[in-house]
């Protein structure tokens, strides 16, 4: 029987069209003194890597947390970064350098890249081959005023470092798809102004940049100077989204080749964090007087969610969106609603493929001959993971006669 006349039925964990997440949000026991900067998640949600004074990583769902030991403990952490299974680690370490985990947080080691400060960012690929490293100065002390940085990559996991084509900036933030072949890279520029009384220091708009090559070159497409604070995207690097100080948020939906602003009314709060689900449907940004919003149209209409009150310092979901982490003041929040997975059908000449985007709980992939039974069986071929949308994939032969599946939870 040819595949194209399979028929497929998802059974979602509950029922209903989703809303808005009206979601309590947790504390969790994560230290309250660590002056935090910056946290990201595996595609799951189940490992949390929050950075500030020291990195701390949770390995269920932000429920406790073993503080990583063999990293600068008394350091100023801009940024982390994650693998999708959380196995491969990064972070940026303002003074001493970029540092990289290869088992999930065990042991660290600082990468072979300049010691003279100004680390601002990282980001990775979600296999954690290609890493990205940004630094706002090229040197933390010594010269004064000091010099502006570059950007690193890395195409095989932090064996090798090599700057590229982009010109030396006040780098300070940078992301990358799935796949790490969209990167982008946004920088602040820093004026520094010598009087009598020495130097002062002011912080000035500053240029956005991105690439669709990993890395090799880059564009600008007339894209404004702005206060840039973070970057997300979607796991194919189509959708995208940019926080500013000043409050606006700009989105692009074409691989970054056209930017837009597109922010919730009246918001002229500092937007510290944005995220993108894996699929691009669901964008997520927070707010430093408290406020989070939430938008499944693109940025076309954003719903306040409720949430802890306090300065939102940055925010991260997992793939599926239903798992959400969160730094308001010096505390760590997270909130999860039950997915609704869809589970996608897809051919080829022989076989039946059947995908789900990673979700953040457990399901089971299960088949029937007949609707008309309860006789379900679980599929006992293991999901492939497809590093570049984020979803399981289970490739099956083309029954003989009609074929129903559905994801369950066990």
């Amino acid at each position: 029987m040819k595949v194209n006349q399979l028929f497929a039925l998802a059974v979602i964990a509950s029922c209903g069209a989703f809303t808005s997440f009206a979601q309590t949000w947790m504390q969790t026991g994560a230290p309250t003194n660590n002056s935090w900067l910056g946290i990201t998640s595996s595609a799951d949600g189940q490992q949390l890597i929050a950075a500030g004074n020291a990195i701390f990583i949770s390995t269920n769902y932000g429920l406790t947390w073993i503080e990583a030991t063999e990293a600068p403990t008394n350091g100023n952490w801009g940024g982390v970064a994650c693998s999708a299974s959380g196995t491969i680690l990064a972070g940026a370490d303002f003074y001493s350098g970029i540092w990289l985990s290869h088992d999930s947080g065990a042991s660290w080691n600082i990468q072979n890249l300049p010691t003279s400060g100004g680390w601002s960012a990282v980001a990775m690929s979600k296999d954690g081959n290609l890493i990205i490293a940004a630094r706002v100065f090229a040197e933390a002390a010594g010269s004064f005023p000091p010099p502006p940085g570059l950007i690193y990559t890395s195409s095989d996991s932090g064996s090798t470092w090599l700057t590229n084509s982009l010109p030396a900036q006040n780098w300070w933030c940078t992301a990358s798809s799935a796949d790490g072949c969209v990167i982008v890279a946004a920088a602040h520029i820093y004026n520094f102004t010598y009087s009598k009384f020495g130097y002062s220091l002011s912080t000035l708009p500053g240029p956005f940049f991105t690439s669709t090559n990993y890395g090799s070159t880059w564009f600008t497409n007339n894209t404004p100077l702005e206060m840039w604070s973070l970057i997300n995207c979607s796991a194919d690097g189509r959708q995208w989204l940019a926080g500013t100080t000043t409050g606006l948020i700009y989105c692009s939906t074409n691989y970054g080749v056209v930017w837009n602003s597109n922010s919730p009314a009246f918001e002229t709060n500092s937007c510290n964090g944005v995220s993108v689900s894996a699929d691009g449907t669901k964008w997520l940004a927070a707010y430093s007087d408290g406020k989070i919003f939430f938008s499944t149209n693109q940025g076309v209409v954003w719903i306040e969610e409720t949430s802890p009150t306090g300065n939102w310092v940055d925010i991260t979901m997992s793939a599926d969106e239903n798992r959400w982490a969160g730094i308001g003041g010096n505390n760590i929040y997270t909130t999860y609603s039950t997915p609704n997975p869809n589970l996608n059908l897809g051919h080829n000449t022989n076989s039946a493929i059947l995908s789900w985007t990673i979700p953040s709980t457990n399901f089971v992939l299960q088949q029937s001959s007949d609707l008309s039974t309860t006789n379900w069986s679980v599929v006992t071929n293991p999901p492939v993971l497809n590093l570049t949308n984020l979803q399981d994939q289970v490739t099956l032969p083309a029954p003989a006669a009609s074929g129903f599946y559905r994801l369950k939870t066990p």
